[in-house]
Parts: C-alpha cells; structure tokens; sequence
C-alpha cells in the first residue's frame, strides 16, 4: 500500500474538526485523537473555540474537583490513558486518602474523616486527589495548544447540518465557519444543544445552592476544617459542602430542598450585593456551627453566587441518517454537583471519543460506540446524585435513620 493510501484510509484524514469548548472534556476529546490517531494517516485540523481568555481570572475556575479511580469514576485511569496521570499528580491540591466524609451539624464526624490508604491501582500514582479547575484546564491546554488551532474570546452560538453533510458553526464575532465533524463541549447551559436539539434542556433538581471561596490568612484556619471536611448534614432541609482548595482556601456551599428554584447570581452582579448574598448564606446555614460563620465571614465577594441545582439524561446520537455532531461532558449529561462526579465523566467521555474516532471504521460507528459507553455510566451517575440529595436533606425520622446508619457503618469502618 503506498504511503498515499495509508495517509487517507481513516475517515477523518485531512478533514476538518470543530470542538465548541475548551473545558475539561473539549480538551480531553483532543488530546485524545492527537495520542491515538493512526501512524501515517495525515491528521485532521482541529480547531477549538472557547468562549473565555487563555489565562482566566483568578476568580474564574478557582475551585477543586475530585479525581477517582473508582469503577464508577474512573477519571485518574482516563487521564493515564490521555497520557496525562503524572502532570495532574504534580498539579493537584491535595492527594485524598478520604472516604466517604459525612458530620453532623456540629461538624462531628459520623464516618471516619481518614481511612488507611488503598494501594494506588497499577499505573496510577494514587486513587483520589483534589486538583483545581483552572489547574487541569491549563494541563489540558499545554498538552494540546501547539498541535491544534486554538481560539479564545470566541462562543459557538449556532449549529445546522448542511445538504452536503458537513455542519456550520456560527460564531459570536458573526463569522460561519464549516467542518465535517463537530464536537460539542461547550457545558451544561450549552448553545449548540439549544440550537441542535431546542426541547433538550436541563431538569431543575430541587435544590438551591449558596456558597463562594473562603480565604483564611496563613495559620488562621480553623482548626475543624484541617480535617473535617465533606458533607454536613443539617437535618432541616438543608446541607453544607466543604472542600479544601489549597491549604488556606476552601469552597463551600449551603445547600435547600425548594420546589422552585432561585434567581441565579453570579460574577459582578453577585458580588455588588454581597452584603444581600452573606445575609441569605447565614441564615439559611444557621443550623450549622463553627466554622460555618466562619467560613462565610472570609468569602472572597466576587466568588459569592447562587444556582440550582440541574442536571439532564445522557444524549442517544441519531444513526439514522447519521448526523455529523457529538456531544459530550455536560453538554451531553448535566450533572448536579451531588453527583460529585462531572468531571471524572467529562475526562472519561474525552478519552472514550478520541479512542473511537481514531480506531473505528466511521465516524458513525466511532459514535455509536461512544454512546455504549457514555449512556450507562453518566445515567448511574445521574441516579446516584439523586440518592445524594435526598439523603442530605432528610429531615425528621429519615434525618435520624441516616444519622443511625452512618454512625454504625462509620463504627465498621474503625
């Protein structure tokens, strides 16, 4: 065969990639057809748009995210496999040898805060660490921006398959833009879907989320938090999350059980009534003890904000006829942050994508696989964050069962 023939056999030789979304799973989808595409098959162009600067603000992105090697996760397995495992590991906040962390209300620990440390599955230099968005954004971005054309400032704001079969993209500076192949990863609130599938929208979950980024001066953190962190539960409804960003920053947010859900405020608009939003938090989580107050007291105010909860059931791509578009991370399935899991499914459906175009005889097939994959693992995901937050928010006698229970498993687990 000559080398001609071996450079246009795949299906995606010399063709063109559009990828809506430079988040964690646009970049993993990337960075996975660059580390898998076949040995002398010329490489498509990709180009990916991101609506947001290269370098983001250092309010933007400034939280933590869990990395897991579980078999309902499995993140830290996806990132080996994009060749990747060793710079999150030297970029994470913290490596967890936490389990399942659940307190009272007066932050008393009902399971064990620690756990003696599983031996890392092979390959993996841990099973579980805390790395921050921005952190394995700018990863993410190093591995793939000399390979790719990569555009800042720019939103995918419309989508249409055209008669010759290739799609059109139409942008936020008012430009069309054309390729054969369109990978849409542009979030939870996403445009394309919007524009592609109009009844496809998100769910409101019933829950109400408060909360922003507290920044203890150097030795000033309570001393609760250095190692009682996780879900608290307050038995009135409502609960309070807590993770460590670094060792003197922690996110937070109080959550409610409510039919309707809020306005939602973020950014400069939340931040210019600060005094309204810190007012709202405290009673709201007036059931919890220190170091709430505390907590709530150090908020950086342009990290305040309030949203709801929402999530959507994984997409099913249409095979027939074909059409040249593929969703993934939360532009596929939206996850609630009870999940705990968005970003172990995004970096999982941005390894399992790269893997199948690059290896699959079409890109209908390489889809068609991808779905197999993606539509069990996020809807189990999706079902358990229900679970989550009916458990969190008990009240009454089912607030005392699962206190109950959590105390005798927590016992075990001793």
């Amino acid at each position: 065969m000559s080398v001609n023939d071996t450079m246009s056999r795949h299906q995606l030789a010399g063709k063109s990639i559009i990828v809506a979304g430079a988040g964690i799973a646009g970049l993993a989808a990337v960075r996975g057809i660059l580390r898998n595409w076949p040995q002398g098959a010329q490489r498509p162009h990709i180009t990916v748009y991101d609506r947001d600067p290269r370098n983001l603000p250092n309010e933007r992105g400034n939280y933590s995210l869990g990395l897991r090697s579980d078999s309902r996760s499995g993140g830290l397995q996806a990132l080996r496999r994009l060749g990747l495992i060793d710079q999150i590991y030297n970029a994470r906040v913290v490596q967890s040898d936490h389990g399942v962390l659940i307190s009272d209300r007066n932050f008393r620990s009902l399971l064990p805060n620690r756990r003696k440390p599983a031996t890392p599955v092979e390959g993996l230099p841990a099973n579980e660490m805390r790395i921050t968005r921005n952190d394995i954004r700018e990863v993410m971005i190093e591995a793939v921006e000399d390979e790719v054309e990569m555009e800042w400032n720019l939103i995918c704001k419309t989508a249409a398959v055209l008669k010759n079969g290739r799609m059109e993209v139409g942008l936020s500076d008012d430009t069309m833009e054309e390729c054969d192949l369109l990978i849409i990863a542009d979030g939870a609130s996403s445009k394309l879907r919007a524009s592609l599938r109009p009844d496809d929208g998100l769910s409101y979950a019933g829950v109400v989320v408060i909360g922003g980024n507290a920044d203890f001066p150097d030795g000033k953190v309570p001393p609760t938090l250095k190692d009682n962190f996780g879900m608290v539960l307050g038995g009135d409804g409502h609960s309070l999350v807590v993770w460590p960003i670094v060792d003197n920053k922690f996110v937070w947010f109080v959550t409610r059980r409510d039919p309707k859900p809020a306005v939602v405020l973020r950014g400069d608009e939340a931040a210019g009534r600060k005094d309204e939003l810190i007012a709202e938090a405290l009673r709201e989580g007036a059931i919890f003890s220190e170091p709430f107050p505390s907590l709530v007291a150090a908020t950086d105010p342009a990290s305040l904000k309030i949203f709801n909860a929402q999530d959507k059931p994984p997409i099913a791509h249409p095979q027939d006829p074909f059409l040249p578009y593929v969703f993934v991370g939360d532009a596929n399935h939206a996850m609630s942050p009870f999940a705990g899991n968005g970003a172990n499914m995004a970096i999982v459906d941005g390894a399992v994508l790269g893997e199948e175009l690059c290896k699959s005889a079409t890109v209908a097939a390489a889809v068609a696989e991808f779905d197999k994959d993606s539509i069990p693992r996020s809807a189990a995901s999706i079902k358990k964050s229900h679970l989550v937050i009916s458990v969190v928010h008990a009240t009454g006698w089912r607030h005392w069962l699962v206190l109950l229970l959590a105390r005798i498993f927590g016992f075990f687990l001793r």
